[in-house]
């Protein structure tokens, strides 16, 4: 899954989007001044970056219950209760020394990961899990 993390590549990847819904909705002469935010709550479309980080935390919920077949490299912190900042599946964030790792999925995802409420790590499908992320 590509997953930019800087400024130019994602505004991009967005103004495809943005573009896809001013076809559809074909707002015609007055395109550029019809709020775009206003097309995509109307599409009921999430951003490309939202979508993204949903992507990969369903990914890494598979992961951590072992429903796909990639071994897991990180270490669980154990938590036996949620913290105030963590949840109890917590993992430890891999140390990262350069920007393409530190943005790559592990370090990346587990930052989103640790910081998700309690009940929505202990889903128990991923469906749920998703649809508790998208709200």
């Amino acid at each position: 899954m590509w997953d930019p993390y800087t400024v130019s590549p994602t505004r991009k990847l967005e103004s495809v989007q943005r573009r896809a819904a001013r076809y559809i909705l074909w707002v015609g002469i007055g395109a550029r001044l019809v709020y775009i935010d206003a097309m995509l709550t109307q599409l009921e479309w999430e951003p490309l970056a939202a979508r993204r980080r949903t992507a990969r935390l369903v990914l890494f919920y598979k992961i951590h219950n072992g429903w796909v077949t990639i071994p897991m490299p990180l270490l669980l912190k154990l938590h036996p209760l949620p913290t105030r900042t963590e949840n109890s599946q917590s993992y430890h964030i891999p140390i990262s020394s350069r920007d393409y790792h530190l943005h790559s999925f592990y370090p990346q995802t587990v930052r989103d990961w640790n910081i998700l409420p309690e009940a929505v790590v202990m889903a128990t499908s991923s469906v749920t899990l998703k649809d508790s992320i998208s709200q």
